[in-house]
């Protein structure tokens, strides 16, 4: 069974953005994969640039990320072995220095999540009229659910009903769409993790160029469907959709090659 991890990433305040995108692959990505690139089976950054929150109120700097990244294990056992790996004096120094360098860790959050994938939009076009390049325009959205709905109610009408207005209105414009229901949550820091942050999806999607990404924003606000449904299962002041461009650095099976 795969192992999802996502980490939501602030750089330190003292860094420019270009500084901070300059230090993940140049020095963070190739520490990680010298020690874990036999055992990630995929690992993605999104780096953002732009945010906004659902019901428009204003948004903290502490909401603003810089990268997401996305972790995959093939199996538990590469994901314990990463872990143990971060805990060992040697390893775990490296990279705790290294975070330190371009991170602002009180503002960086680790989540295992369980993955959902309803369609790409390969699957809805003829053969002659598939899409072959990679996409990097993406959007990322952090999901708090009512509070008055349980964990399964909000997955529940996430999927059953949510998921089909997306496609409605989307489908033919969202190249990819995953959602991660986490299951733990820790802060990079060590500290607790606070009610707000502990998200009940993480989702992203893709997208073939940032005009498609756009489009999708207006098709999906006009909506009044749409906005009705978050009503029904969201804590709108909670959700916040990050525009971000993705960087792919490998996958297992490519280093296998």
């Amino acid at each position: 069974m795969t192992v999802n991890m996502i980490i939501t990433l602030k750089k330190k305040p003292d860094l420019t953005v270009e500084q901070f995108h300059h230090h993940y692959e140049t020095s963070h990505w190739p520490l990680a994969k010298k020690y874990g690139g036999h055992l990630f089976q995929d690992y993605r950054r999104y780096y953002v640039f732009d945010v906004h929150r659902l019901d428009r109120s204003p948004i903290g700097e502490d909401r603003k990320y810089d990268a997401v990244a996305v972790f995959k294990f093939k199996h538990q056992l590469d994901c314990d072995t990463w872990l143990h790996m971060m805990e060992t004096p040697e390893i775990g120094k490296l990279f705790q220095e290294d975070n330190e360098k371009f991170l602002d860790l009180s503002e960086g959050y680790a989540y295992f999540a369980n993955e959902v994938r309803t369609w790409v939009a390969n699957d809805l076009r003829p053969s002659s009229a598939q899409c072959e390049r990679p996409l990097t325009a993406c959007m990322i959205a952090t999901l708090k659910a009512r509070p008055d709905l349980t964990p399964m109610q909000f997955r529940y009408h996430y999927e059953t009903s949510h998921v089909t207005l997306a496609r409605k209105n989307g489908g033919h414009l969202i190249e990819d769409y995953r959602r991660y229901y986490p299951y733990v949550a820790f802060r990079l820091d060590g500290g607790a993790v606070s009610p707000e942050r502990a998200y009940d999806d993480i989702t992203i999607m893709k997208f073939q160029d940032d005009a498609a990404r756009k489009e999708w924003y207006r098709v999906d606000g006009e909506d009044p469907n749409v906005v009705e449904d978050e009503f029904r299962f969201l804590d709108r002041s909670q959700v916040f959709a990050y525009a971000a461009t993705e960087v792919k650095s490998w996958s297992a099976a490519e280093l296998a090659r």
